[in-house]
């Protein structure tokens, strides 16, 4: 018997499960709930990541007047590996994770190395 469940945005506990000849007939409605809830996470995710590169914006020009290296492996070696066990702690993958943060890490850098210029 095929299933589905929709869980309301930020409330893991309140779903919606559709069962039997339903899944059918709702699949397109349930899908749409998805695809919307998605959407508004794909939103704040950006938000977040605007707000992230506004620090690290202001972090990269006091590291320019201070004269300091434009990046801080250390710093970025023990973020990895706080967020990996993040990740694993909430169900994502700690390897997608890693590559995540290390193509953003690679971002602050290239704008730290621009505030130089």
């Amino acid at each position: 018997m095929k299933s589905a469940t929709c869980k309301q945005s930020g409330d893991r506990e309140n779903s919606q499960k559709i069962s039997g000849p339903d899944i059918g007939r709702d699949a397109d409605s349930l899908l749409a709930r998805y695809r919307k809830q998605i959407d508004e996470v794909d939103a704040r995710l950006i938000t977040v990541l605007g707000q992230r590169f506004e620090l690290t914006q202001s972090v990269g020009q006091l590291k320019s007047e201070a004269d300091l290296p434009p990046s801080d492996p250390q710093r970025e070696a023990r973020q990895v590996r706080q967020l990996r066990v993040l990740g694993e702690k909430t169900g994502v993958d700690p390897d997608f994770i890693e590559r995540l943060f290390n193509l953003i890490f690679q971002e602050v850098v290239t704008h730290h190395k621009r505030l130089r210029r």
